[in-house]
């Protein structure tokens, strides 16, 4: 089994371009020039081995663009944990809150964001059990971090998204999308636009493996957290996946 992480520009200690906008489709074109890339010096396979894309949040909108501007990229399935198609008035509320946190955190010395914006990824009911400072420690990706200034760029960049809902109709791979139910920054109505335009008027979901035998159709699953679907309910996108992975594997192997 190969895994390949991609992080977004300036996490972690990674470069990035500071004169570039960093929104969706700039990154899955840095992206899908470097799946080519690992394809040709076969690093990584995807070429000849069908894969399956995972995106979470603003990542799930990157993964959304890279399959609809390369419909011919080998995917065995698309996975988006709480995706968006587009930022909407709501979405773009929070986003610039955030920029402007990030300029208070550099003038005052404190993090405020994690402070402040908890809120924002958190459902009501996890906050109630775990105090904001804490939930946000232990958030993935904490102990990776980027810079203010990298986290400002990639909110400017997500401001400049290209809108993706006229782009579904060339999604032509099966999508399972987990969505969390209690999730402040994104809307249900995101979710059901792709469902809608993968399903059209199809009153019934179709299962996992049916999806992954005819090679289409989208499942949303939805899931008692927010934004932080990872952190509040890591168990229930496990088990999801795994329902993934044993379906696809009983497929290859003709188990019935």
């Amino acid at each position: 089994v190969q895994v390949l992480l991609v992080k977004s520009p300036g996490q972690a200690g990674t470069m990035h371009d500071a004169s570039a906008t960093l929104n969706n489709t700039f990154i899955a074109g840095k992206t899908l020039a470097l799946l080519r890339s690992l394809d040709r010096t076969g690093t990584f396979h995807t070429s000849s081995s069908p894969f399956t894309l995972l995106g979470v949040g603003n990542g799930a909108n990157v993964a959304l663009c890279m399959h609809a501007s390369a419909p011919s990229l080998l995917l065995k399935c698309l996975v988006l944990l709480n995706p968006f198609t587009h930022v909407d008035s709501r979405l773009e509320m929070h986003i610039r809150s955030w920029i402007s946190s990030f300029g208070l955190s550099a003038s005052v010395g404190l993090d405020v964001f994690w402070h402040l914006f908890a809120p924002s990824f958190l459902s009501g009911s996890y906050l109630k059990r775990t105090t904001p400072p804490v939930a946000m420690q232990m958030c993935p990706g904490v102990g990776e971090p980027a810079a203010l200034d990298v986290r400002s760029l990639l909110c400017q960049g997500s401001l400049a998204h290209t809108d993706l809902r006229k782009n579904l109709s060339r999604v032509t791979t099966p999508v399972l999308i987990l969505r969390g139910i209690d999730n402040p920054l994104i809307g249900p109505e995101h979710a059901d636009a792709i469902h809608s335009a993968l399903s059209g008027d199809q009153e019934e979901q179709p299962g996992i493996r049916q999806c992954l035998d005819e090679g289409q159709g989208c499942i949303v699953v939805d899931i008692d957290c927010g934004h932080r679907m990872l952190l509040e309910s890591r168990s229930k996108v496990e088990e999801a996946l795994d329902t993934l992975l044993t379906a696809a594997r009983d497929l290859e192997r003709g188990v019935h």
